[in-house]
């Protein structure tokens, strides 16, 4: 749709005075904002085309090279002629990928004349505007079904754990999973008790911010004991909220374990190694 827009706006320049004479200054070039694709919406590692357009008004052909910008980057140069009064598309190849693009189109070089005798030329429009897209990182499919990266990660780790039951004894497997099964049961509850604490954590930081108000509102001077209620059940608050979020989170939880059985092991092996 948007070619079609930028090819009907083109036929405006169908005008005698966008011609020029071979020592002028060309009124014609790149249709302003003239940057559209072959296929959209952009998706991640689709193989597209990126078009624009000349337009020549003049007399005699025209001959330009044109460089395909993403930012700063090259993409890719074309060189195409552009015949008398005539709308010349130009496009390059690209591989989308992810992330913000600011996709535009320069002429470089417009000439005219034979390849004997080439004549430079100025024109009046020789960049588009830029097009500023964003390209979301593409979901993958498996057996039809759109899954999130969470969901790609959850399946790549079960497939491991399915590797390593394969090649561990069932003597020591069953010993991990007893281990591992007590280690999950300590997460599961503490987790359901911490979510408790968390909410009564709220509720009392609540009463004493009501109380706090009240006294305010009385003219009545709060207590130490009041005084201090609201800012120990914030603190309270606060930390019940980080133990919230690391057992609630599996790869929270077991990340840091590993992490804390990997500073241990790198604490004995210094130790060791200092010797």
């Amino acid at each position: 749709m948007r070619k079609y827009l930028i090819i009907l706006i083109s036929l405006l320049f169908l005008n005698p005075t966008f011609s020029y004479a071979e020592t002028s200054v060309v009124t014609t070039g790149l249709i302003p904002g003239s940057i559209w694709y072959s296929s959209e919406p952009l998706k991640e590692k689709d193989i597209i085309k990126i078009y624009t357009a000349v337009w020549n008004g003049g007399t005699k052909d025209l001959n330009v090279k044109v460089e395909f910008y993403d930012k700063t980057t090259v993409l890719g140069v074309r060189e195409v002629v552009a015949l008398k009064n005539s709308l010349k598309e130009v496009s390059i190849p690209w591989v989308v990928t992810s992330g913000d693009h600011s996709i535009s189109a320069k002429i470089i070089t417009s000439t005219v004349g034979t390849a004997n005798l080439k004549q430079n030329i100025s024109l009046s429009v020789s960049e588009t505007d830029k097009d500023n897209v964003f390209v979301p990182v593409a979901v993958k499919v498996i057996d039809g079904v759109p899954v999130s990266s969470k969901d790609i990660i959850k399946n790549q780790v079960e497939q491991a754990v399915g590797d390593i039951d394969k090649i561990v004894p069932a003597s020591v497997s069953e010993k991990v999973s007893e281990n591992f099964n007590v280690i999950e049961t300590f997460r599961v509850e503490n987790n359901t008790r911490i979510q408790a604490d968390k909410e009564a954590a709220k509720e009392k930081q609540k009463i004493a911010r009501e109380r706090y108000d009240s006294n305010i509102a009385a003219g009545k001077a709060s207590t130490v004991s009041e005084n201090t209620e609201g800012p120990i059940a914030n603190v309270k608050l606060f930390f019940l909220i980080i133990l919230g979020f690391i057992l609630g989170s599996k790869i929270v939880f077991y990340g840091l374990i590993i992490l804390i059985i990997f500073w241990i092991l790198r604490s004995i092996y210094n130790k060791i190694r200092n010797r």
